[in-house]
């Protein structure tokens, strides 16, 4: 028996240099969640404009990991009360997900050891 999830976070080991972009979630045969594509470690450093620190709008790297939180990119569908970028995560009974190297990458050998998603039991 299928269980739905929200899947809240992207993560792999590897090479730095990997990106999503795409993440879709099977709610339904008709009905699919979708996150925001997920920029690569280096692709998605930002300044901090407030405080002048380094950040990451895309994978962070802890521990020699690298997480991204999904964030929900879905129109509102039927009997939703919050949906989008309200929400954590995407929703749905399996996921797809597209990875590939950034576009600085390209021409060079990236390692992959695992992809993975943290996910919760949802009871929508």
């Amino acid at each position: 028996m299928l269980t739905s999830k929200v899947f809240k976070t992207v993560n792999y080991e590897g090479s730095n240099g990997w990106e999503i972009p795409s993440f879709n979630a099977a709610r339904s045969f008709e009905l699919n969640d979708t996150a925001k594509p997920v920029l690569s470690y280096d692709d998605g450093v930002y300044i901090d404009p407030t405080y002048g620190v380094q950040m990451h709008a895309g994978f962070s790297n802890k521990e020699g990991k690298y997480y991204a939180n999904l964030v929900n990119s879905s129109a509102a569908t039927t009997g939703e009360v919050v949906f989008g970028a309200s929400i954590t995560g995407v929703k749905g009974y399996y996921s797809t997900v597209t990875i590939k190297s950034d576009s600085d990458n390209r021409s060079l050998p990236l390692e992959l050891f695992a992809v993975s998603s943290d996910y919760v039991t949802s009871a929508y």
